[in-house]
């Protein structure tokens, strides 16, 4: 099995946040476009979903874990 670079992952990562923020945004060209309350909404849902590439933790409780231990 090919080793990855730690480039790559995170390449997936911000294709799987950027598709997971279209479902909010279908027909909207730009975030520019998206209206606040929408952004805000799809932004904290992102926020809190699990995430296999975080063992299984959210990114919002791996923000706390990190902000913490300094």
């Amino acid at each position: 099995m090919e080793a990855r670079s730690p480039c790559s992952d995170f390449r997936d990562f911000e294709k799987l946040s950027n598709g997971l923020l279209r479902r909010f945004a279908e027909r909207v060209r730009s975030v520019d476009g998206m209206p606040a309350k929408l952004y805000a909404k799809a932004a904290d849902w992102n926020s809190n979903l699990l995430r296999k590439i975080l063992g299984y933790r959210t990114p919002a409780e791996m923000f706390e874990i990190m902000s913490t231990s300094r």
